[in-house]
C-alpha cells in the first residue's frame, strides 16, 4: 500500500482480456485445427502426408512426407494441436516449402489470414503466378480453406489459387 512494487505469484495477476479480433482469430485457428484433425483421421493407411505449419516462420512436421500410420497420424494430431495463431501469416514460403517435397499429388492449404509480411498485406498476384510456375510440369492439386471472416483478400487470393490448380476452395463461415 507504499506505492511500491507488488512482487507475488503472477499466477495470481488477473491475465489480460484478449481484444475481439484477438478472439475471433483464436476461434479461427481452432477451427482450422479442428477441420485439419478430421482430415488427417480420414486419410487411408497407403496415403503419404506431412503437414507444414506457418505464421511468421514456417515449420514442417517431417522432413519428408510420411504413410499415414496408426502412430503418424496421432503424432500429427498432436502437431496440429500445439499450433498457436501469432505472428503473421507467411503463406508464400509455406508453399514454397510444399512444393519442395517429391512425390507430391496434392496439397491442402488452410488459412485463417490473407499473406502478410511486415505488418502489410502482400500482393497475391507474385505468389499465384509463383505457384502457376511451380506446378506448371508437376500438375499438383492445390486446395484451400479460408474463413468468411478473414477478409475479401484473403477469399479472393484462396480461390484463385484453388482454381488455377485443379482444387477445390472451401469457405468456412
Amino acid at each position: 500500500g507504499s506505492g511500491g512494487t507488488d512482487v507475488g505469484n503472477p499466477e495470481d495477476s488477473p491475465k489480460p482480456t484478449p481484444t475481439p479480433a484477438q478472439q475471433e482469430s483464436r476461434q479461427r485457428i481452432r477451427r482450422v485445427q479442428n477441420e485439419l484433425i478430421r482430415t488427417i483421421e480420414k486419410l487411408p493407411g497407403d496415403v503419404r502426408f506431412n503437414i507444414i505449419t506457418f505464421n511468421h516462420e514456417v515449420h514442417a512436421m517431417s522432413k519428408n512426407l510420411v504413410l499415414a500410420s496408426a502412430r503418424r497420424k496421432r503424432e500429427a494430431i498432436q502437431y496440429v494441436r500445439k499450433f498457436n495463431a501469432q505472428g503473421e501469416t507467411w503463406t508464400d514460403h509455406a508453399l514454397r516449402e510444399a512444393f519442395g517435397a517429391a512425390n507430391l499429388k496434392a496439397i491442402f492449404l488452410l488459412s485463417d489470414g490473407a499473406p502478410r509480411r511486415d505488418n502489410k498485406l502482400l500482393d497475391t498476384i507474385p505468389i499465384l503466378r509463383w505457384v502457376r510456375e511451380a506446378n506448371r510440369f508437376r500438375r499438383i492439386r492445390v486446395n484451400t480453406v479460408g474463413f468468411e471472416q478473414a477478409g475479401r483478400k484473403l477469399r479472393v487470393f484462396m480461390r484463385s489459387l484453388a482454381v488455377q490448380n485443379n482444387g477445390q476452395y472451401i469457405e468456412l463461415r
